[in-house]
């Protein structure tokens, strides 16, 4: 195995990700990246022979062997196979806060493994191992997170976690059937997912649980989502989650959904499920409106001049076209919104931000027919603006020119 150490020109603090661009993916491929002090503070190794990908760190000054517990995670064949013939990018970011050092790694767009290690201090330099070579190209890179296209900076902040070690990890469709939310400075964290037989799952992770990964409680509600559907969820002003996506309607009013279509996951009514963030009881919600099969969901928390909160949910109908629906608190209930930037590509992937100062409150992203990331924004003082271009490619951030 050839072995190379590289140095980086800035040390990856926090925030910070290194990319190892691999022509392709060989028999066994080692990465140890090291702070300062010389300690390993992680150290990624894939075996393609196991389909496994193992996890561990080691400190340069100890009494004993120094390594700590290896943790691994079960890979999946397909994707072996695809990487070994095109090759695969490994990712860490380093995604550390003041509550604990953690690395998230991810192969391509994939996350595959949260690790927290036992060293304190940014990666300074990394030694790679492998049978084959880096990309001559590209090699080892690294780049602050807020500096990457918006469609990758999703992919990573939205990224798949594992329930368990052996769970195998197969490539996932950004934005499809999982997403996820955080707070408490990552502290705590909320994973949902289609899971067995397509039930909505839950994953929680908090640090006052010991910094593990559990399954939560909203798969007993049994709620079955179409296939195709996708997943978004939101954390509202008063700690309660809420979830949407596209499945059985348990809830119902005649006129949205008839008694016939109850337990029909492919009606195309984007549903919410709830969360009461003190009884940590999940409530199942009456269908919002009906979407195209497998819409793109966005789901932003807007507040308005008078600081009332205000949900405010895209996706794309029937006809094709990018809708709004937001809720009108006077009349407890979800009404359509001005937004309408006309018939896009089916299944086009949409993403909502709100804007913190400026003359923009809301920004919406999605692809065109040409594969541009097209956005248009709101402010409340004068509505929606026209769609134009943004830079790159969505969802992998290359020039449109």
């Amino acid at each position: 195995m050839s072995c190379d150490r590289v140095t980086l020109v800035s040390p990856a603090g926090p925030g910070t990700l290194i990319a190892f661009k691999m022509n392709q993916l060989h028999r066994e491929t080692r990465l140890d990246l090291y702070n300062d002090n010389e300690d390993i503070v992680l150290r990624i190794t894939i075996c393609r022979r196991q389909n496994k990908i193992f996890f561990n760190d080691h400190s340069y000054h100890s009494l004993l062997d120094g390594w700590g517990q290896e943790k691994s995670v079960d890979l999946n064949p397909v994707d072996l196979k695809r990487w070994r013939r095109s090759g695969v990018t490994i990712s860490v970011h380093n995604c550390s806060t003041y509550l604990a050092e953690r690395y998230q790694i991810l192969l391509d767009l994939t996350t595959v493994y949260y690790f927290a290690t036992r060293f304190p201090g940014p990666v300074t330099s990394i030694i790679y191992s492998t049978s084959g070579s880096l990309s001559d190209a590209s090699g080892v890179v690294s780049y602050p997170l807020e500096t990457l296209p918006f469609m990758e900076r999703e992919a990573i902040t939205s990224g798949i976690v594992p329930a368990t070690d052996s769970e195998a990890i197969s490539h996932f469709t950004l934005n499809k059937l999982c997403a996820f939310i955080n707070w408490d400075e990552g502290g705590e964290i909320r994973n949902y997912q289609i899971g067995p037989q397509n039930v909505l799952q839950e994953y929680t992770y908090s640090t006052e649980d010991g910094n593990g990964w559990k399954h939560g409680s909203l798969h007993n509600l049994g709620i079955i989502l179409s296939p195709i559907s996708t997943v978004a969820p939101i954390r509202l002003d008063d700690g309660v989650i809420c979830v949407y996506y596209q499945g059985q309607s348990h809830n119902f009013t005649p006129y949205k959904c008839p008694p016939e279509q109850k337990a029909d996951p492919n009606t195309g009514f984007i549903q919410s499920v709830s969360e009461d963030g003190h009884l940590k009881r999940w409530t199942i919600g009456s269908p919002i409106t009906r979407a195209v099969m497998g819409s793109s969901i966005a789901i932003v928390l807007y507040f308005d001049a008078t600081g009332q909160s205000i949900p405010r949910l895209y996706y794309q109908d029937p006809e094709l076209y990018l809708r709004e629906h937001y809720y009108d608190h006077s009349l407890s209930e979800w009404v359509l919104g001005d937004f309408n930037p006309g018939v896009q590509p089916r299944g086009t992937l949409i993403s909502a931000e709100v804007i913190r100062g400026g003359d923009r409150d809301i920004n919406v992203i999605w692809r065109d027919a040409l594969g541009r990331a097209v956005a248009s924004s709101w402010s409340e003082s004068s509505g929606w603006d026209s769609p134009s271009p943004t830079r790159g490619r969505a969802p992998d951030g290359r020039d449109s020119s």
